[in-house]
């Protein structure tokens, strides 16, 4: 009966590494994507990553949102990072990029504390 159990144990082991290691992936294209457009973060989500819980989950401190810094200022959020095509276009990295990469850390944090529950009580259970 004991094989039994540790077959089970090792099975879930390895579907949670592998379930693990697709969400890293997704998680390193999320941190990491070039948009091309300036998608901001929803605003419940930007709130939680001011939180206490992002507090606990080590998420502090977050940088501040280009865009916010850069409205404040009365000039581009990038404004050290840009450059002026021919055509006089301004172009440089996207303001929201940071906070996305942050989304990525929440969720990678989440996913930790999950997956740590989840394991103990697999082991807890094998006992």
């Amino acid at each position: 009966m004991l094989q039994y159990f540790l077959v089970l144990y090792y099975r879930d082991s390895l579907l949670m590494v592998s379930i693990a290691l697709l969400w890293t992936i997704g998680l390193r294209y999320l941190a990491a994507t070039k948009r091309t457009s300036p998608v901001p973060l929803p605003g419940f989500i930007q709130t939680f990553l001011v939180s206490l819980p992002a507090k606990i989950l080590c998420l502090d401190p977050r940088p501040n949102s280009g865009s916010t810094a850069g409205e404040q200022n009365g000039g581009p959020a990038d404004s050290g990072t840009s450059s002026t095509t021919d055509t006089g276009k301004l172009v440089g990295l996207n303001p929201y990029k940071e906070d996305w990469a942050w989304l990525a850390h929440l969720l990678d944090r989440v996913a930790f504390v999950i997956y740590l529950i989840i394991y103990l009580t697999f082991y807890l259970a094998l006992l």
